[in-house]
């Protein structure tokens, strides 16, 4: 599928949303308690002071031309040391034009007063040349493939029982239908609201995990299966040169490239971001990148899929990579004295519409501000 250069470069039937004064609250939807009374938060990391950079690179295009996409995922504790996965998909073409990961849901901040911090997607939504778009999001069980797996509602929400074998318990998924506006599902907020203060530029998806599972394999306007797929080929990535980052949070993102004629190596800016791929905590379990274990890999080499289906033919693309080097979960702007590391890489995907990332953590640089996770 080619997408506009000019913009964005792109183009359940159990559940759906309803519009309240600007904010979606899950029709029927009410808090699930079974096991997840406290509120765990996708990870530790807190959104603080971003240096003056705007979300995802200061040199980015104007924020105009997209939004953020930011999920506050609470009460996620069936899904601990499990798979998370958001797709952004263009309801028309039923394509997904932006996809997102974070690795384990394990390593998140409990608190019963609802205290989190939300999972971001710089400038994942654009607001022009997509037509209508919705959110499929899903996290894992005990399959842990990182491919979904249809839900099963006649399983219960959290069985351990031996009568279940692992390969029975499917995944959780939900969806967020257009409009996009700010949406609360299974609230209300953790002081009783039910709306959220809405913040010019971003889509926010303040999420209570419930059992109101919405199987995201169905297309939502024909009833019929009809699996949402990419629009090209995938990200893949090797990370190595990690051993002195253990137990750090490590974000890789991809963007759309405003150099768009010709091949580049130091040229271009990011647009749309269409791929994200968050370790909450880098760690051997991960399957590398310490003590002389082998880089740690997703996609092409690896049993784990990477950034799947989001990537042109021959198209430029810049890729961030963030580490919160002292491990304090604020964002210290790389660009300054004592801050964390970020890395900024211009990179052409092949013919194939494949992308190759191959990342050292020695290299030099390490100093770009590439914007908060």
């Amino acid at each position: 599928m080619e997408r506009c250069k000019s913009t964005s470069k792109r183009e359940g039937r159990w559940r759906p949303l309803v519009a309240i004064s600007g904010t979606a609250v899950g029709a029927g939807m009410a808090l699930w308690g079974g096991g997840c009374t406290a509120l765990l938060n996708i990870d530790r990391f807190s959104v603080a002071q971003a240096g003056g950079a705007e979300t995802g690179g200061g040199d980015a295009e104007p924020a105009g031309l997209y939004q953020d996409l930011v999920f506050t995922l609470t009460s996620m504790t069936p899904h601990k040391n499990h798979y998370f996965e958001y797709r952004v998909v263009a309801v028309n073409s039923n394509t997904i034009i932006a996809r997102g990961a974070v690795e384990n849901c394990g390593f998140g901040t409990i608190s019963a007063a609802g205290i989190d911090v939300p999972l971001t997607a710089p400038r994942a939504i654009p607001n022009t040349g997509t037509g209508p778009l919705r959110v499929d999001f899903f996290a894992e069980t005990r399959a842990n493939t990182h491919v979904f797996l249809e839900p099963d509602p006649s399983l219960p929400l959290d069985s351990d029982a031996a009568a279940s074998p692992s390969f029975l318990i499917k995944d959780h998924s939900w969806q967020v239908l257009p409009p996009l506006v700010d949406t609360i599902i299974a609230g209300p907020l953790p002081d009783g609201g039910t709306s959220l203060a809405h913040e010019d530029g971003k889509i926010q998806i303040y999420f209570v995990h419930n059992p109101d599972l919405v199987d995201i394999d169905i297309n939502p306007i024909t009833g019929q299966y009809n699996p949402p797929t990419g629009v090209g080929g995938d990200v893949s990535f090797s990370l190595s040169g990690l051993d002195k980052y253990a137990n750090d949070l490590l974000e890789l993102r991809v963007y759309d490239s405003s150099f768009t004629v010709g091949t580049t190596s130091t040229k271009g800016s990011p647009t749309q971001n269409v791929g994200l791929y968050r370790f909450p905590i880098l760690s051997p379990s991960f399957g590398g990148g310490f003590k002389g274990m082998p880089p740690l890999v997703r996609g092409a080499g690896s049993s784990f899929p990477g950034i799947v289906g989001v990537i042109d033919q021959t198209t430029n693309y810049v890729v961030d990579v963030y580490i919160d080097a002292n491990g304090n979960g604020v964002y210290d702007n790389p660009a300054m004295p004592n801050g964390d590391l970020g890395w900024r890489l211009y990179l052409t995907s092949d013919a194939n519409g494949n992308l190759s990332i191959k990342f050292d953590a020695t290299e030099s640089g390490g100093n770009v501000d590439v914007g908060p996770p």
